[in-house]
Order: C-alpha cells, then sequence, then structure tokens
C-alpha cells in the first residue's frame, strides 16, 4: 500500500470531498424535511406531536440513515452523540422536525440485529423549542 506521501494529491482531494459529501447526506437524511424516504405521518411530525408519534418518526428516520449505509458518516458529521443513563454510555441521534425542533433519541446498543433501534423516549430534556426557519411546514 502507498503511503500518502506518494499517493497523487488528487486522489486524497477526492476522498475528502466523497467523505464530506456523505456527511452531508446523512445529516440531511436526519432531518425530516429532507428525506425524501420517510411516511408521509413522518413528514407531519413537530415538536408537539406525542412521543409516541416522535418515536415512530425517529425510528422512521434512523432506518432510512441506516439502510443509506450512512450510520458511520452521520455519526462522524456529530462528532458522535454520548449520552449518559444510570451511569452507562449510550450513542444518540438527533433528529429534526417539520417545526424545526430536534430532539435526541438513544440507540438501542443492538439495533442492527433488533426491530427495536431507538429507546421508546428520548434523551432526558435533549428536545428543542421549533425554528421557523429550519421549518418545512407552513405556520412554522
Amino acid at each position: 500500500m502507498e503511503s500518502p506521501s506518494t499517493m497523487p494529491t488528487g486522489s486524497w482531494n477526492s476522498l475528502g470531498v466523497a467523505i464530506e459529501n456523505a456527511k452531508y447526506t446523512a445529516i440531511k437524511l436526519s432531518n425530516i424535511c429532507s428525506n425524501p424516504a420517510v411516511s408521509s405521518a413522518t413528514k407531519s411530525t413537530t415538536s408537539k406531536s406525542d412521543t409516541l408519534d416522535r418515536w415512530l418518526a425517529a425510528t422512521d428516520v434512523f432506518n432510512t440513515v441506516v439502510a443509506r449505509g450512512l450510520f458511520g458518516m452521520y455519526q462522524a458529521a456529530y462528532g458522535g452523540i454520548s449520552i449518559l443513563i444510570d451511569t452507562k454510555r449510550y450513542t444518540g441521534f438527533k433528529v429534526t422536525y417539520a417545526d424545526g425542533a430536534s430532539e435526541v433519541w438513544v440507540i438501542n446498543p443492538g439495533y442492527s440485529t433488533s426491530s427495536v433501534k431507538l429507546f421508546d423516549n428520548p434523551a432526558p430534556n435533549s428536545l428543542t423549542a421549533p425554528n421557523p426557519k429550519a421549518s418545512c411546514i407552513s405556520n412554522g
């Protein structure tokens, strides 16, 4: 294998661009407004929706990111979201809702082999206020 000093600069540049594009795509997919693969019910989920509806939407969005093989890029883009619950560390997944609010959900450590991908309650105090600038619904 060649060392970085002997590899053509263009290869590294192209790789860097590809990585940044993958991170950008992963972040876009974690936003209900810019994820083309989620259900219409997910598309209408806001911070005012009940916890079950938000969990279903978060799961829908999470499944899209994982199915596209972009979870690693998602984690790299956010620098890894770590949540401490009862002295145990979990990985988090941040979702942006249709009203521009965001929330972090705790990922089930066995998500890759489980039908339950996210814990059924969000990370404590992680729900933000709606952000009309990031909203994709009328009336912000």
